[in-house]
């Protein structure tokens, strides 16, 4: 509610602070939404390393946006190294969880990946606790 100024006055801030405490208890939509707060500096310092740290604990629970995120942050290289193969992992296991336009970006990816490394993210895909 702080976050959207919903009932109160908007206090982003304030919102990160409640969030952290949520976030730092396991609850994972938390941890998505900390971690875009750092991306981009809202209410928080911007930190990619923290943002990256904060959406991959999202992802690891099978928060399907929070790994297609996380497949954008590896396919750019926004607070963690450019990897894609890591992308088309992590685009992989969204999708599997449900979030459909991961898949048209999995596809998009994989048509620039040679046969290697297309078994590659298949085999991450499958290390990915939160691939369901």
């Amino acid at each position: 509610m702080l976050l959207a100024g919903r009932g109160v006055t908007r206090d982003d801030a304030r919102a990160a602070r409640w969030l952290a405490l949520a976030a730092e208890q396991g609850f994972a939509l938390a941890q998505y939404d900390l971690g875009l707060m750092y991306t981009k500096g809202q209410g928080v310092e911007r930190d990619m390393s923290l943002a990256s740290a904060w959406i991959r604990r999202a992802a690891d629970q099978g928060l399907a946006v929070a790994q297609a995120k996380l497949g954008r942050m590896y396919e750019i290289g926004r607070g963690v190294e450019r990897d894609e193969v890591a992308a088309c992992a992590w685009y992989g296991a969204s999708a599997a969880n449900g979030h459909a336009p991961a898949e048209d970006e999995r596809a998009r990816i994989a048509g620039t990946l040679d046969s290697a490394q297309i078994a590659r993210a298949g085999e991450i895909r499958h290390e990915i606790r939160g691939d369901r």
